[in-house]
């Protein structure tokens, strides 16, 4: 029973992780914070921190391009 909930749900994530938008809100994985990402807009927003609430609003990730935008070797 547990395997067959385990490819059902494999099954029904796998798009999930193959999406190349990562817009969302993300767990920091070493940290507890919250990071609130926007690739429309370029930018990382820390949206919670338990340890340091004064960090909520603070822009972590900003002017960064995703790699699609980026000019090929050859390109000119």
């Amino acid at each position: 029973m547990r395997r067959k909930a385990l490819i059902v749900f494999a099954v029904l994530l796998a798009p999930l992780t193959l999406a190349s938008d990562i817009s969302g809100i993300w767990k920091h994985a070493d940290e507890p914070g919250w990071i609130e990402i926007s690739l429309e807009q370029g930018i990382g927003t820390v949206v919670r921190n338990d340890q340091f609430p004064e960090r909520v609003g603070r822009e972590i990730l900003i002017d960064w391009l995703r790699v699609d935008a980026l000019p090929v070797s050859g390109d000119n």
